[in-house]
């Protein structure tokens, strides 16, 4: 895995933009501050490190939730973690965090901080190899959220750092060469971004 993700910065910032000028149109009155919760998901991350499915609950002003991410079919990923011959067993992020709402409760500005532990099957036929790592992300958090009563659309972009903490090397399809491997150390700074779609509840 090579260098992660600044590259998607120029969307994120451009994204949160969009969103802030959109939101000093809302008409007055529009949000609830009566909401408990939301669920979203995010399909920007097809096109980067995976889609998510997020859920948050309110806390007064502040989010607390959870989150889950399906790296695999992620374009981005893809590109930084495989190389020729590679593909992706199942490979997927549980996430857990917490966002401050700035003005609104569950809507407009937010800042926030996440952990997200990460794990990667890399496969190669050829060598009748997978090689298995796992990452821990903490990251720093921060968007906009563009809401109506029951709906809302949102940004978030995220720098951290990815800490490899374990990895491993197992034999496929009757492969014997696994123990001849080693797996380098790839933690890296992390940056990417995520476009919430979601329901309040």
């Amino acid at each position: 895995m090579r260098t992660l993700m600044l590259c998607s910065w120029p969307a994120a910032l451009m994204l949160l933009t969009s969103l802030s000028l959109a939101q000093e149109g809302q008409p007055e009155g529009a949000l609830s501050p009566n909401h408990n919760g939301s669920v979203a998901v995010d399909p920007l991350g097809f096109a980067l490190f995976g889609p998510t499915v997020n859920a948050e609950a309110r806390v007064g002003s502040v989010g607390v939730g959870l989150g889950f991410r399906w790296l695999s079919p992620g374009v981005l990923a893809n590109s930084l973690f495989l190389d020729e011959g590679d593909s992706f067993g199942f490979s997927y992020g549980l996430a857990a965090r917490g966002h401050y709402y700035l003005t609104e409760p569950l809507s407009g500005p937010h800042i926030g901080f996440a952990v997200e532990y990460l794990k990667t099957r890399v496969e190669n036929k050829s060598s009748q190899i997978a090689t298995v790592s796992s990452y821990v992300v903490p990251q720093i958090e921060a968007g906009y959220r563009f809401a109506w009563p029951r709906f809302f659309l949102g940004g978030v972009a995220a720098l951290g750092y990815a800490a490899q903490v374990a990895d491993d090397v197992e034999n496929i399809n009757g492969g014997m060469s696994a123990s001849l491997y080693e797996v380098e150390d790839e933690s890296s700074v992390y940056g990417t971004a995520r476009l919430d779609i979601g329901v309040f509840f």
